[in-house]
């Protein structure tokens, strides 16, 4: 009786980081649309496993399916009030944007900034000193 209610736990255990992992990306997003004005926000599961996330802000709606194993966002659509869709957003957009697991936030590979995560930029690693363009004669001699 012991070993089996052992066994139900460390299971619950193994389990447990998974699920936590795979909510990560959700509540980033939705501290994100709080910190963007959004009210009203909702979290539901899709049939296919994805999660809708649903908020207001005004008279406009928005919608974004994720999925929360990758934190890829599939779509993020915003609506007026008589269900038109908008085409562009001035702030708020997760266009260029990628979910980081590790810092558990989403980060814009395309803005000005160079966050440490980012890839390119003028604070990138690459320092083009592998690069055989450009002047001299390219021969490594110890003279």
């Amino acid at each position: 009786m012991f070993l089996s209610r052992l066994g139900a736990g460390l299971a619950a255990a193994a389990l447990a980081p998974g699920l936590a992992r795979a909510e990560a990306p959700v509540d980033a997003v939705v501290r994100q649309l709080e910190s963007f004005g959004y009210r009203d926000v909702s979290v539901r599961r899709t049939l296919l496993g994805r999660m809708r996330i649903t908020a207001r802000r005004g008279d406009t709606e928005r919608e974004i399916v994720l999925d929360p194993r990758t934190g890829e966002i599939l779509r993020d659509l915003l609506r007026d009030r008589r269900g038109r869709h908008i085409p562009e957003l001035s702030d708020g957009s997760s266009a260029g944007r990628s979910y980081d697991k590790d810092s558990g936030s989403y980060d814009d590979d395309r803005d000005d900034r160079d966050d440490d995560d980012d890839h390119s930029g003028s604070d990138s690693d690459d320092d083009d000193s592998d690069d055989s363009s450009g002047s001299g004669s390219g021969s490594d001699d110890d003279d």
